[in-house]
């Protein structure tokens, strides 16, 4: 079984700082996107940022970390917090979001965290991804989660 999500970048039309100082900003989803497709795998696999690594998960760990935090971050939540088996997947991760600013890690973080949920067949409301990611989020970069609503609630959003 092969499954695919997306989760769109965002573009903020007014108060990007703002929201940091409890003002409103609104904030919208563009037609560019995180894509991860999740499959079954006797071992763990990950494709992202062009390079493919099927290594054990812990073997690889320090060097996802240092090529990409967010998905770091949601792996470990994963190892950490739940009984989802990350050792028997396979990620691919790509991006048509073409560059920084717009998104593209809150994306991840969304993304790949409502897919291993659901490819596990678990079921994960909004709010709940948005909790669990914003968490992840503060950890590496702080900041609101205006990124985050825009990935997971798409359109157009008002944050305060």
């Amino acid at each position: 079984m092969t499954t695919r999500y997306i989760a769109p970048g965002k573009l903020f039309l007014s108060g990007e700082y703002s929201v940091l100082y409890g003002y409103p900003a609104i904030v919208i989803s563009i037609n560019r996107y995180i894509i991860v497709t999740i499959k079954e795998s006797r071992n763990f696999v990950i494709s992202f940022y062009g390079k493919k690594y099927n290594e054990n998960y812990e073997k690889m760990k320090k060097l996802i970390a240092v090529k990409s935090p967010h998905i770091y971050s949601v792996l470990e939540y994963f190892k950490r917090e739940t009984w989802i088996d990350i050792d028997r997947l396979n990620i691919k991760i790509e991006s048509s979001i073409p560059f920084k600013g717009l998104g593209s890690s809150a994306a991840i973080l969304a993304c790949l965290t409502y897919g291993i949920y659901n490819f596990n067949g678990e079921k994960i409301s909004k709010e709940k991804l948005l909790e669990i990611t914003y968490k992840l989020k503060k950890k590496i970069e702080g900041g609101s989660p205006s990124d985050l609503i825009a990935s997971i609630y798409g359109g157009i959003n008002r944050i305060y």
